[in-house]
């Protein structure tokens, strides 16, 4: 079975709290059923926590994440990256966002995904 085939979009990025709040928007292009079941942002300087979904989608969908953010204007965070896990069908797929992020004047961050890749959960006879 072939894995998801996901593009990933920043969309809007507003202050919420201490952190900043960015929807994102997944566009499936490989067709098909896919459910989110979790993502995370575990990088050093582009933190959020791993958050559980349940979002099931076949083109399009969104979803936010609150992430602590450190940089400011003229700044840039390099590999960031968002951690999904989806399933297809009845397998389970590691996706990998890779991203950079860069600062508007007023610090706003504008992360942009520059590689997608997935590898099946457990392919290296690890769960």
């Amino acid at each position: 079975m072939n894995g998801p085939d996901l593009r990933f979009d920043a969309k809007e990025t507003e202050r919420d709290g201490d952190g900043w709040r960015t929807r994102w928007r997944v566009t499936n292009a490989g067709g098909g059923a896919i459910r989110l079941e979790s993502i995370a942002a575990p990088h050093s300087r582009y933190r959020a926590p791993e958050e559980h979904l349940s979002v099931d989608f076949t083109e399009t969908t969104s979803f936010e994440l609150t992430a602590t953010v450190n940089g400011g204007p003229r700044d840039a965070i390099e590999n960031a990256f968002l951690l999904i896990v989806a399933r297809v069908g009845d397998e389970r797929w590691r996706v990998l966002a890779r991203f950079r992020v860069r600062f508007d004047e007023d610090g706003t961050p504008r992360p942009s995904v520059e590689s997608v890749t997935a590898h099946r959960v457990g392919f290296s006879g690890e769960v």
